[in-house]
């Protein structure tokens, strides 16, 4: 049966952002991942490969199991420590650590498919709220249409709308007015409270993330807003 699962460009830290044991992005399972950065501690056991992908976002750990040490020499060719690659593989959790479990991976030479990578990881990111809010939508217009979606559209919706105090909800408008592609940075949002409301503002912008209604774009300094919230 062909496989019909797109493989989903991502940033490291979009890995370990998601506390579910099976990796999802807004609420849609990944099963093929796309990283791209520097390797780091490559070891060979045997028939075991491990090293550590890091690009500026965080570092994973990476795995790959082969048939044989003839195998082993030639997946890694190429490949060298403090050098970029592009890895393609499946996360896992294992021990309550997410993990990249390796399928291929190759040697990066043009440091422009960084950049490039960078930008799809964006765009994925974009694409797959776009979905969700769609999904959402729908799910709030045709629930009148059968019992059981009604129930299960409540759900959804409960799920996404979390109660916020007059201050979040304020912090939550600062973020989601910017409209710029990549958001509005931590130290933009910062300047428009006083220096000594600095701790509180950025408790606030953890918890909108941790409830999933504002997220980091390009890097952990830049937030864009859910639009469906």
């Amino acid at each position: 049966m062909p496989r019909t699962q797109p493989v989903v460009p991502l940033l490291i830290e979009q890995i370990h952002s998601c506390k579910q044991h099976e990796f999802r992005m807004f609420g849609k399972p990944i099963q093929f991942v796309c990283l791209l950065g520097v390797i780091h501690d490559i070891r060979v056991q045997f028939v075991e490969v491990t090293c550590y992908v890091q690009d500026y976002s965080g570092k994973i750990k990476c795995t790959m199991h082969l048939d044989s040490e003839a195998e082993v020499s030639a997946k890694i060719s190429g490949i060298t420590e403090n050098h970029y690659a592009q890895v393609f593989g499946t996360v896992r959790t294992e021990n309550g650590e997410k993990i990249c479990m390796i399928m291929k991976m190759f040697p990066v030479n043009d440091l422009n498919m960084v950049t490039c990578h960078m930008l799809q990881a964006v765009c994925a990111k974009l694409t797959a709220e776009k979905e969700l809010k769609a999904q959402l939508s729908s799910a709030n217009t045709s629930g009148s249409a059968l019992a059981d979606s009604l129930t299960t559209s409540d759900e959804t919706s409960a799920a996404f709308t979390p109660q916020l105090t007059d201050f979040q909800q304020l912090i939550f408008n600062i973020v989601k007015n910017e409209d710029s592609q990549c958001g509005i940075t931590r130290r933009n949002v910062l300047r428009q409270f006083p220096s000594y409301q600095g701790h509180e503002v950025n408790q606030v912008l953890e918890y909108l993330i941790d409830q999933g209604i504002i997220y980091c774009t390009v890097d952990q300094d830049h937030l864009k807003a859910l639009a469906t919230f």
